[in-house]
């Protein structure tokens, strides 16, 4: 929370992509915003209110609590979700109002007639904003108080093809989940190869990720290093692409797909890994 600009701000409204659905990077980040804001909100007598748009079942209360003063997710229905916005920015009046992504940043344009008082924040993570936004996506984040970047990369890109200022921008790293508990591992013996381990969606959309470079470079791994077993948890329609460049490269023996998992199971995973790569582009 960007607390230190804000110390008489009492309600704070997230407007937020997808938080519990499903597994993912952006989840596991609207997840933790969650956490730290209603904590935030708890501890300074504030009150936080959240809209998802892709969550259609009830939020995990671990992370959806103290400050809280409701969640309401709209299962994928944008017509659902904008007339919660509406009735949320006509009904009470925001100090903050944090968008989790920037796809969802142009709803900051209505709060200006609505709820004009309020500061905008909208998070920025990765590609989609390594690139020219669209009109209302780059008139909203003109708009906006704050752009909380998540790594130095991602501040530069966004500042770069959004023409912003430096000071508007704020890094926002992502955190470790409080909740993720890993306990030592004790399954890998001295004499087990090294294991590596990816994990992400395997879309052709999310090719920048890196997944086919570290096959690639799997040869030379195996020649300099001794056999290892390369992990690759996630789906998507870009894994036959990926088994087959592993087969014409003569590696397919060291890469495992292992597919989507519970949080428990990727836990066993991390777990389990000797080191985490995820080379984006």
């Amino acid at each position: 929370m960007p607390q230190q600009q804000t110390p008489t701000a009492t309600n704070v409204l997230l407007v937020l992509p997808e938080a519990f659905e499903s597994a993912g990077g952006i989840q596991m980040f609207c997840r933790a915003l969650c956490l730290a804001a209603g904590r935030w909100a708890k501890a300074n007598g504030g009150s936080v209110t959240a809209l998802v748009l892709n969550d259609a079942t009830s939020p995990d209360a671990r992370y959806v609590n103290g400050g809280f003063a409701s969640y309401a997710f709209a299962g994928k229905s944008k017509s659902k979700f904008v007339r919660r916005y509406v009735k949320q920015l006509a009904g009470t009046r925001y100090d903050w109002i944090i968008f989790g992504h920037v796809s969802l940043a142009p709803l900051a344009l209505l709060a200006t007639r609505l709820n004009a008082s309020a500061k905008i924040a909208v998070a920025a993570y990765g590609i989609e904003v390594w690139q020219p936004l669209t009109r209302l996506e780059r008139k909203a984040i003109k708009r906006a108080d704050l752009v909380l970047a998540i790594s130095e990369y991602t501040k530069a890109e966004v500042i770069k093809h959004s023409n912003l200022s430096p000071d508007k921008v704020r890094i926002f790293p992502c955190t470790l989940d409080p909740n993720w508990n890993v306990a030592p591992y004790e399954g890998m013996s001295d004499s087990a190869p090294p294991v590596l381990l990816s994990v992400t969606r395997l879309t052709k959309d999310d090719d920048y990720k890196g997944i086919d470079n570290v096959i690639r470079s799997l040869p030379a791994v195996v020649k300099n290093v001794g056999p290892v077993e390369y992990r690759v948890v996630g789906e998507g329609d870009d894994l036959p692409r990926l088994r087959e460049l592993a087969s014409d490269l003569g590696v397919s023996e060291y890469v495992k797909f292992v597919g989507g998992l519970t949080d428990a199971d990727l836990r066993d995973q991390y777990q389990g890994c000797s080191l985490f790569v995820m080379p984006s582009n």
